[in-house]
């Protein structure tokens, strides 16, 4: 579990956790998902 407000990088990616949800996005493009308690997302 990643507490809320800290983040992590590994293998291209850093993610963050927020208190809805965690947001990952890929270092070299931007590109990345949310997964939320409300809805999850790509982008």
């Amino acid at each position: 579990m990643l507490p809320v407000g800290d983040k992590v990088s590994s293998f291209g990616f850093t993610c963050k956790s927020e208190a809805k949800g965690v947001t990952c996005v890929k270092d070299d493009t931007g590109h990345g998902f949310r997964i939320a308690t409300d809805s999850n997302d790509t982008f």
